[in-house]
């Protein structure tokens, strides 16, 4: 259960919480080590501070996570042969972090007078009468790697057998996986930083900031981020070894085959493709090389049906969005419902966007999922109703999801029936049942990359809309394809020279 801290009732993740302004990782030891350990509790200060969100905590407390796993593991389990490669690397990591250093930094070059003063070694030197070696340091931060040969020493006093004795070659002490554990932790304090161990995340940042992925704020990085953390999820953040091969290829195969019953096989292999992406540019770089990673196969499917409205059912909902005025998703449904508009697009509008007075009014829509859904959208149908609400509109969507309001709501209008998606199919279907030109229908809804789509973008920027030909007969065409509905709106848009259709 997450834990709630007291102070500011903020959420932190399980065993994550704040202390004296630190956010520290804090878990109890297990009953049956505790007296080994020495402590009840393992804990260890995370590099977030006190503002951080649930998620950046989480992602701060995995290798945490993995330490006091590993650590746990080896108070009860001294086998070598117990422990994966990756827990064997959080153990040392636990031991370096005890030690209070970094990978490297007993580095020869890292040796001086500044180090000496920052660890309480002064004086040391002196006694020894000489420098200091990399190899001093690792038996005085790491005492325990000179373990195995001096039990040996022991075990052949207490038998009384001599150097070169009966049986001396056949003793020899197995070193613990602390002892182990030890020796890795010293070996990276004295490795250049260059060669410390990759993890799966760090490939993957990597892969993000080679391709350019660099603004966290971005929102297509923020959708490949979660993708990737939900297959991290899933196969844990290892040390990359060659045991991570098989740990990828299953991780894969139970992520679609779990997705699958969520949700369509399209959209399961589609969160995996930046994944996979990824992990076969860090396959190149083994020595020697990986085989490629595949997105494993899913079963056919048949593509889930969004009907288009009903007429019935456009008339109840326009109808629903004119009698509720003052409602903001109301706005919404109505530019959804005349410009197949997503709500992803409506977030996206400025005031210089919104052009609701003359005789045309529009919207335009500068961004899109491509380059053809950038489009002017004329207003015939509600326009008051979008004056009213549109910017409260633009700021209501710009959350996480923001589609979510307005589909919760048409769906509860529906009982269920129909998303806001289904308001895209509609306008295609009430242009070809009214005999719209298709490239007018196109041009709105943004399908195909017309010069249309091109001319009516400069004459709404230019403010030119007024005295646009092209914008004349776009705005008939939407008069067109909506006459089914417009006897329903009072304050009816009609332009000069644009015949009105009933």
């Amino acid at each position: 259960m997450a834990k709630i801290s007291n102070s500011k009732g903020k959420r932190w993740p399980p065993n994550v919480g704040e202390n004296m302004g630190r956010v520290r990782f804090r878990k109890k030891i297990p009953v049956d080590v505790e007296l080994t350990f020495g402590k009840k509790h393992f804990q260890e200060y995370l590099p977030v501070d006190a503002t951080a969100t649930f998620d950046e905590a989480f992602e701060a407390a995995k290798p945490a996570k993995l330490r006091y796993d590993a650590l746990v593991k080896s108070l009860r389990n001294t086998s070598i042969d117990a422990f994966t490669e990756n827990e064997l690397e959080a153990l040392a990591a636990e031991y370096l972090r005890k030690a209070n250093l970094d990978r490297g930094d007993l580095a020869p070059h890292n040796i001086g007078p500044e180090f000496i003063k920052r660890h309480g070694l002064e004086g040391i030197e002196e006694r020894v009468g000489r420098k200091l070696t990399s190899d001093d340091l690792m038996r005085i931060f790491f005492p325990g790697i000179s373990g195995p040969s001096d039990r040996v020493d022991e075990l052949k006093a207490k038998l009384g057998i001599s150097e070169g004795g009966l049986f001396s070659e056949v003793i020899k002490a197995e070193p613990t996986i602390q002892e182990i554990a030890q020796l890795r932790a010293a070996e990276a304090a004295t490795s250049v930083r260059s060669r410390q161990p990759k993890t799966l995340t760090s490939y993957w940042q990597d892969y993000l900031e080679f391709n350019g992925f660099d603004d966290p704020d971005n929102r297509v990085v923020k959708r490949m981020q979660k993708r990737w953390d939900r297959f991290l999820a899933r196969v844990g953040d290892h040390i990359v070894t060659p045991d991570t091969q098989q740990l990828i290829d299953d991780a894969l195969e139970d992520q679609v085959a779990e997705r699958i019953k969520q949700v369509a096989p399209t959209t399961a292999t589609r969160e995996l493709k930046e994944v996979v992406s990824a992990l076969n540019v860090m396959a190149l770089k083994q020595r020697p090389k990986w085989p490629t990673f595949r997105i494993p196969k899913v079963p056919s499917h048949q593509e889930k049906e969004r009907p288009p409205l009903s007429i019935e059912d456009q008339i109840t909902l326009v109808n629903h969005c004119l009698s509720n005025e003052h409602d903001w998703v109301s706005a919404v449904h109505l530019l959804e419902l005349q410009g197949g508009m997503m709500a992803q697009e409506i977030r996206t509008l400025k005031t210089d966007d919104l052009h609701l007075e003359g005789n045309y009014p529009h919207i335009i829509v500068r961004k899109g999922k491509t380059t053809a859904r950038t489009r002017v959208i004329p207003i015939v149908l509600g326009l008051s109703v979008i004056k009213t609400n549109i910017k409260e509109a633009i700021s209501r969507l710009d959350v996480k999801d923001p589609s979510a309001t307005p589909r919760n709501r048409i769906k509860k209008l529906f009982e269920g029936r129909y998303t806001c998606h289904c308001l895209r199919h509609t306008i295609r279907l009430n242009g070809t049942s009214n005999n719209a030109n298709p490239l007018h229908i196109e041009a709105i809804c943004g399908w195909s990359s017309t010069i249309m789509n091109k001319q009516m973008l400069h004459y709404g920027n230019a403010g030119l809309a007024d005295s646009s030909e092209a914008m004349r007969q776009l705005f008939q065409a939407s008069i067109q394809i909506h006459q089914h509905l417009l006897e329903l709106d009072e304050q009816v848009v009609a332009a000069p020279n644009v015949a009105q259709i009933r």
